[in-house]
């Protein structure tokens, strides 16, 4: 990287310029932003960033990156929440024994003097027996490994390594391992859930139903979810569009000049929304108190942004892939989640109050995390 020092300074610069100007204007901007980014921003990225002749070199290593980083993101989730319940139970087990014991006393001493605490000890233990990992907050953590999307904040961080370097512009392998693992994600989830509660109801299926039922619900909730379908339309539109500048790119003389200052246009104004795009993101971060646990939203982000995305660069390492394809790949895994499918959390049930979070608190980690990943791939 050829000014590291710009990059850091824009990656962590814009973004609280953003949240300072969400402080000073009217609140409506965080919700003009978010438009921005998703029907503005995101599709011009898309437009401008495909380079088709890379669907011909290494197509399968996005969509294979993206499979094995959902499925470790899926493993180690389901085994931190069954560690962390494991846990839970034995805090529980603990303070029930001692309020046992407190109870005892107490009951003892207000025999003696004639009252009752009948109505103090039920809610005492009411208290006792409250658990974290609900139905609901386990699908909304497992939902967030799995599916939160904010992947596309990857697209502007990737496009703004371009900027304060000479890699190649292209968002090919990115876009396929955001649509890859989107797909995946949402299939997986779907099927967890279903099989949890045919379970319950000890109403088995054989395994072809399952997967044709989670197969069935995966292609709606595709299909209605706006924003990956406006980013499949744009891939394709681009894919068109840089086949073309390609093959006029060969031809000598007036077209090749025309299409040269038209490239240094979208060029001078990708880079303008990529700033735009990370002031917006300013505006998204929120300061409010987070109605869970900081332990439960601390344990997804070193999931997310840490373990995953090492064990990932570990296996780029051994299949000897090529640099220039890797920090990309490093940066999609690292992104912290944030679901943009509105139908899958009211169907789901998923607690908004989790959702957004650890979107909040993971959007300011990914400017400390990205800057590691960075630094540690240009040493």
């Amino acid at each position: 990287m050829h000014n590291p020092f710009f990059f850091y300074l824009s990656l962590v610069g814009f973004p609280i310029f953003g949240y300072i100007l969400k402080m000073l204007l009217p609140k409506a901007i965080a919700f003009y932003s978010h438009k921005f980014i998703t029907w503005i921003a995101i599709p011009i990225l898309v437009l401008t960033s495909v380079d088709y002749q890379e669907l011909y070199t290494n197509f399968w290593l996005a969509p294979l990156i993206a499979i094995i980083a959902v499925l470790v993101s899926a493993a180690i989730s389901l085994i931190a929440i069954d560690l962390d319940k494991i846990d839970e139970k034995i805090r529980l087990l603990l303070r029930s024994h001692k309020f046992s014991n407190i109870s005892g006393v107490n009951l003892g001493i207000n025999h003696h003097q004639g009252t009752s605490t009948s109505h103090s000890h039920t809610h005492s233990h009411k208290k006792l027996v409250h658990t974290l990992w609900t139905e609901n907050m386990q699908d909304s953590f497992l939902a967030s490994s799995l599916i939160g999307n904010t992947n596309y904040i990857a697209f502007a961080i990737i496009s703004l390594i371009v900027i304060s370097s000479n890699t190649k512009d292209s968002l090919t392998y990115p876009i396929l391992f955001d649509i890859s693992s989107y797909i995946l994600g949402i299939f997986i989830f779907i099927l967890f859930v279903q099989t949890r509660e045919n379970q319950k109801r000890t109403q088995g299926q054989n395994i072809t139903q399952e997967l044709t039922k989670a197969f069935n619900k995966t292609k709606l909730h595709l299909l209605n979810n706006q924003v990956f379908v406006n980013i499949i339309v744009c891939f394709l539109i681009g894919t068109v569009i840089s086949f073309g500048v390609s093959f006029n790119g060969n031809n000598q003389g007036f077209f090749q000049e025309k299409l040269q200052g038209l490239v240094n246009i979208t060029i001078t104004i990708k880079t303008l929304i990529v700033y735009l795009y990370l002031i917006g993101l300013g505006t998204q971060f929120s300061t409010n108190k987070y109605k869970f646990a900081f332990k439960s939203i601390f344990m997804f982000l070193i999931s997310k942004a840490l373990i995953v995305p090492i064990m990932i660069g570990a296996l780029l390492i051994m299949m000897e892939i090529n640099p220039l394809l890797m920090l990309p790949l490093l940066i999609q895994v690292a992104m912290p989640p944030k679901l943009l499918d509105p139908q899958l959390s009211k169907d789901y049930k998923l607690l908004p109050e989790f959702i957004n979070s650890v979107s909040s608190v993971g959007a300011i980690t990914v400017m400390f995390v990205v800057p590691i990943w960075v630094s540690l791939y240009y040493l």
